[in-house]
């Protein structure tokens, strides 16, 4: 459950009222009102509505979108068209980079949680279940477990490395190749990784580094196809696809 700001009065023995005082910083109120306060709100992780006191009860029309990285295209298309979307209903969108951070993830969703949104829209998850479970607001997952009850928009990433694999001998490849990033096996490019390999056992799984720049991964890429001169390639990433067509 979300702490109520009844919640906090009544563990710090005051008012409503003077919590609000507090929040606000409005009116005389000793030291050790203000401490017990700021304990209280510490203690059951309250955090006070920011924005919905600035707008007097008035739906803020917002809606957070938290994402790995922006400068990857397939998110940077998906985030263009989920503001595209979102506009054309009345919402305003918050674009929260948390860089794969789970400090920048935590503090951006406790700025969200904070200023009440109508919603998160998420594709990030470094942190635990419950960092999750105690934001208020709605939450969709994209591509990513959050929580249980968390609903989640998805694709069956796992079938998806099997097809790879299946499509690549379909056409006669017999020294085929995956290559992918160093994410874990539960991350959509771990699943495609794991379909791959079941689909594809005796194939080789080539892992470049996540954040190379692209002319250090390029160069990656050259020598990973010269030394293993495969007659197939499947990529785990749309960047890489793209780089490895262009070689």
């Amino acid at each position: 459950m979300v702490a109520k700001l009844t919640d906090v009065a009544a563990l710090a023995g005051v008012s409503p009222t003077t919590v609000s005082r507090v929040i606000n910083k409005k009116g005389y109120l000793s030291q050790k009102t203000v401490t017990k306060v700021n304990e209280a709100m510490r203690t059951l992780g309250y955090k006070p509505n920011n924005l919905a006191r600035s707008l007097q009860g008035k739906s803020a029309k917002l809606i957070g979108l938290i994402f790995p990285n922006i400068r990857n295209i397939f998110y940077a298309e998906l985030i263009e068209h989920l503001e595209i979307e979102l506009f054309k209903h009345g919402y305003k969108t918050i674009l929260c980079n948390s860089e794969k951070d789970p400090i920048k993830e935590k503090e951006y969703l406790e700025m969200l949680g904070a200023n009440q949104v109508d919603g998160i829209i998420s594709s990030s998850h470094n942190l635990g279940i419950d960092d999750y479970e105690k934001v208020e607001a709605p939450i969709v997952a994209f591509d990513r477990n959050l929580a249980p009850h968390i609903p989640i928009v998805s694709s069956d990433n796992f079938f998806g490395g099997k097809m790879a694999a299946q499509t690549l001998k379909k056409h006669g490849c017999q020294k085929m190749i995956m290559i992918t990033g160093n994410d874990n096996s539960d991350s959509p490019t771990g699943l495609r990784r794991l379909g791959f390999s079941y689909e594809s056992k005796e194939s080789k799984v080539i892992t470049v580094t996540n954040g190379l720049s692209n002319m250090r991964r390029e160069m990656e890429l050259k020598s990973i196809i010269s030394t293993h001169k495969p007659d197939g390639i499947f990529t785990s990433d749309d960047l890489t696809a793209l780089l490895v067509i262009k070689l």
